[in-house]
């Protein structure tokens, strides 16, 4: 399904309706709005969640987030450096919890990252070769000549804030979702490619005309949401009445 229309369900859920409660009609506006803002943004599909990589048995590592690059380039690569071991299972714990923000909550301070770094790992009952093999499929690395027992340095340079902030108010997905249920590779790419669109129609008319356009499927989207929950409540409240 459309993340951006899955968006939109979620928040009718979130106000206890369900699909069950739209009419043909509204279910056919809602996909029509979202389409209409999903447009210039390119296709959303699988890959913003990204395939997990099996490790072994139920152990599965997910492609990296933009939460847990930040918590790896913030905390962990401050207390530990990039080339020990306490990096590398702290880049495993990442793999493992990238997706969970509450599992990087009580992360900021050193003592308390070893331990749940540590006991991630010891829970993990799998060969350090099979950790390492995963980890390069999902960082999407070639495989080394020799084992490498180190995590990947993060890029230090890459203003995570801005970016996020930018995909929130162009697609949106909250940023919430992009820190910590995006890939940050898919992350960058969408980024790259509304960087794309916007320098194709920067300037003058084009540029005014394409915000514009978003704002008015923004609209055109709230609009129909609040139609929605009007009418079901007024229904609801009617048959209260009623009874």
């Amino acid at each position: 399904m459309n993340l951006l229309l899955q968006k939109e369900i979620d928040a009718l859920r979130d106000k206890g309706i369900g699909l069950g409660d739209l009419t043909v009609d509204e279910v056919e506006a809602l996909v029509h709005a979202v389409d209409r803002l999903a447009d210039p943004f390119g296709e959303v599909n699988a890959d913003a969640v990204g395939m997990p990589v099996r490790v072994s048995g139920d152990v599965v590592f997910w492609p990296m987030t933009i939460g847990a690059c930040v918590w790896l380039e913030e905390y962990a690569r401050k207390w530990w450096g990039s080339e020990g071991k306490s990096y590398f299972w702290a880049v495993v714990y990442c793999l493992v919890h990238g997706r969970d923000k509450d599992a990087f909550a009580r992360l900021l301070d050193e003592e308390a990252a070893f331990k749940a770094v540590r006991d991630n790992a010891l829970g993990l009952c799998v060969h350090e070769a099979e950790v390492i093999d995963a980890m390069d499929r999902a960082l999407g690395l070639g495989r080394p000549k020799e084992p490498r027992r180190k995590g990947p340095a993060v890029d230090t340079g890459t203003d995570w804030a801005s970016i996020v902030a930018r995909l929130e108010s162009q697609t949106g997905i909250p940023a919430e979702k992009w820190c910590w249920g995006r890939s940050a590779d898919y992350a960058m790419r969408c980024y790259q490619d509304l960087s794309a669109f916007a320098q194709k129609y920067a300037g003058g008319k084009s540029s005014r005309r394409m915000r514009d356009e978003v704002d008015r499927a923004v609209s055109a989207i709230a609009r129909t949401r609040a139609a929605i929950v009007e009418r079901v409540e007024a229904g609801r409240a009617a048959k209260e009445v009623a009874q």
